[in-house]
């Protein structure tokens, strides 16, 4: 069957993907875009230019919201959440009044929720970002707040994307005792979950209002892994050697690179469910190092 689905951030790395899955799949698809990036939507969808942070955007006649618009950098802390972007569209879009709300949160809103005490204000401002979409969505609005870790696939950004080029000019790194494991997911990966929501039952759709899934690559890696796995997709050698956690942590401090450190080390206080596979029905298509394969390209 034939969905009406929008897209917003639709220019951006995952709605991008998100919007190119969907029009694969026989979709019509909608890309919401800012004013002066309609170039970087997909050419095969239909485009409308409005921008979320300034008023809410009539979706009633849309089956589908896929809600990936949102800023990666964390606000200013002085800001009050209620006026960061990222709760400012969040708010706007659950407005809307789509039949159904697939809205893109990630993994740091659900460390806000278990210890809100040692999480990122990134964290806390996505899970504000959930309490305000469910503060004013309207009745008939079914939604569901998808909590992602770190998605790495073709043109993504972040830690990961750095410690790929890193292993790929073969630097040493003092990452052999990094053995804290670490929840991925590829962006195929992504990708067919937000399939899966789309083409999921009435009945699914009712029993999971509201929930909170983390889809992951079906594994934790710890970064000593993931630095092997990028080695074996990219026939590189893994050049790793170990060091005392504690110091690689002094050294993040004098270095001003505590968070890249953390980003290493650290576990991730989550569920580590299965709500993701199971009330979804659905599977990762691919783990590492296969779904590394793009870096050796």
């Amino acid at each position: 069957m034939t969905l009406e689905i929008l897209v917003t951030g639709a220019s951006g790395f995952v709605g991008g993907r998100v919007s190119r899955r969907l029009v694969r799949s026989g979709h019509r698809v909608t890309s919401l875009v800012r004013p002066g990036s309609e170039q970087n939507a997909h050419a095969n969808t239909r485009k409308i230019r409005n921008d979320l942070l300034e008023s809410p955007l009539d979706t009633r006649g849309f089956d589908f919201v896929v809600h990936c618009a949102g800023e990666v950098s964390p606000s200013d802390p002085r800001l009050p959440l209620d006026e960061s972007v990222n709760v400012k569209l969040a708010r706007n879009i659950a407005l809307g009044g789509a039949k159904r709300l697939i809205f893109i949160s990630s993994i740091a809103a659900s460390q806000a929720e278990i210890d809100p005490t040692k999480a990122s204000r990134y964290g806390i401002e996505k899970l504000a970002s959930e309490h305000a979409a469910r503060a004013v969505l309207p009745a008939w609005t079914k939604c569901v707040f998808v909590r992602p870790p770190a998605i790495y696939g073709p043109g993504s950004q972040g830690p990961l994307a750095a410690l790929a080029k890193l292993v790929q000019k073969g630097v040493p790194l003092p990452l052999g005792a990094a053995s804290t494991p670490r929840p991925y997911l590829a962006v195929q990966n992504f990708e067919s979950f937000i399939n899966a929501l789309v083409t999921a039952t009435e009945s699914d759709w009712t029993l999971n209002n509201l929930s909170t899934p983390e889809p992951h690559d079906g594994v934790q890696l710890s970064t000593k892994q993931v630095c092997e796995a990028i080695a074996a997709a990219t026939r590189q050698p893994a050049r790793l050697f170990p060091v005392p956690t504690p110091l690689l942590r002094l050294a993040g401090a004098a270095t001003g690179k505590s968070t890249l450190i953390r980003s290493a080390l650290d576990a991730v206080p989550v569920r580590y469910d299965r709500q993701a596979f199971d009330d979804w029905h659905w599977s990762p298509e691919a783990r590492m190092p296969d779904t590394l394969k793009y870096l050796n390209l």
